[in-house]
């Protein structure tokens, strides 16, 4: 089986296979099926093994009969109605279709088709515009009003709206997605409708709505779980992971205010807006309010240049403290020399008395 889709072509797919349980091996039973709600619902389009392609923002479906190469059918309403293109048939009749290759975007109505012979290296190639089909550029809607135009308005969750008995819009991440379309009906090209009003084609096809929040769009935070599987299970904390603590979160921060989790974290890309509010509390710390706090504050947001300031001051104390010593003039030097005079002074005060007292014994001994 084979499936073909597109982002230009909203909720359009285009598949090859059959009805039951299970794909059937005879290619026979095999038929084309197209569905315009994401595959909610699909519709019986063509009998017989094909190859498709989308085209045109899905303005075209193109099927070529994977045995009859040169027989190209094309659809311009949804798979309705299909119109057959003769091309010329290749030269080995056995040939079958290798492919229909279009552009990756699917925003062009021009296609290939390759078809070959198993075993032969020769290929068939056929290149095909259906431009000449859709001649008309589709009437563009007026702002948000779509009434008069050749455009619909679809979203994803129409169908699940259908299995709601509130019949509440279906939200996903927080948004109700919705996008702009042709109608099936009307034979014109999107692009050119589009681009008359000078905006961006993928601009214009899709709208993000943000829901209201409710407790589905929050999932628990790192360190939390539900201990059940229920629709209203609270998120409570791991084994041995404390709850936070207001006043050891505002002793390591200079603001006055902190932000405590409660359990809950918004699902990652999660665009909701209002409704149920599971966000971290905001807690004040009153010792970082006022004067204290502004001290704090100041001293924190300085703390590596009043680290600098010291350290620098240190050093420079120490290189003054050593030229002093070294220096000769210096009053360090200058002390050092008073006391090795003093010194002296009191050494040879200390010599002439020793000297006095010898010569009086002398002089006695002698008398």
């Amino acid at each position: 089986g084979q499936w073909s889709s597109a982002a230009s072509a909203p909720g359009l797919l285009v598949g090859v296979g059959n009805t039951g349980l299970r794909l059937s091996e005879d290619l026979a039973h095999h038929g084309v099926f197209v569905s315009r709600d994401a595959g909610v619902s699909w519709k019986a389009s063509l009998a017989g093994p094909h190859t498709v392609s989308i085209l045109g923002h899905g303005d075209a479906i193109m099927a070529v009969p994977k045995d009859q190469p040169w027989k190209v059918l094309y659809s311009t309403d949804g798979g309705m109605k299909w119109v057959p293109i003769v091309t010329t048939q290749p030269a080995d009749p056995s040939a079958v279709v290798q492919g229909v290759f279009a552009h990756p975007s699917h925003m062009d109505l021009r296609a290939f088709v390759i078809a070959s012979t198993e075993g032969s290296p020769v290929v068939a190639l056929a290149a095909l515009d259906l431009s000449g089909a859709l001649p008309e550029a589709c009437r563009a809607p007026a702002g948000d009003a779509i009434a008069g135009s050749d455009f619909e308005r679809w979203s994803p969750a129409d169908a699940l709206e259908d299995a709601h008995s509130s019949k509440r819009p279906a939200c996903l991440l927080g948004v109700r997605t919705q996008y702009l379309r042709r109608k099936a009906e009307r034979a014109c090209r999107t692009a050119s409708g589009l681009e008359a009003i000078g905006a961006p084609v993928a601009v214009q096809m899709r709208r993000d709505q943000p829901c209201r929040c409710t407790a589905a769009d929050w999932a628990c935070d790192v360190g939390y779980h539900r201990s059940s599987f229920g629709p209203h299970a609270p998120c409570e904390p791991l084994e041995g992971v404390a709850l936070p603590n207001v006043s050891a979160m505002c002793a390591a921060t200079s603001e006055e205010q902190i932000q405590a989790t409660r359990g809950y974290a918004k699902s990652p890309g999660n665009l909701c807006e209002g409704g149920v509010d599971l966000s971290p509390a905001v807690e004040p710390c009153p010792m970082n309010a006022g004067v204290a706090g502004a001290v704090r504050r100041l001293l924190g947001r300085h703390t590596a240049v009043l680290r600098v300031v010291i350290t620098g001051a240190f050093f420079v104390g120490l290189l003054v403290l050593h030229s002093l010593r070294n220096s000769p003039g210096g009053a360090s030097s200058q002390l050092a020399m008073k006391l090795r005079g003093c010194n002296v002074l009191g050494r040879k005060a200390k010599w002439e008395e020793d000297d006095e007292e010898e010569r009086e014994f002398l002089i006695q001994g002698r008398t």
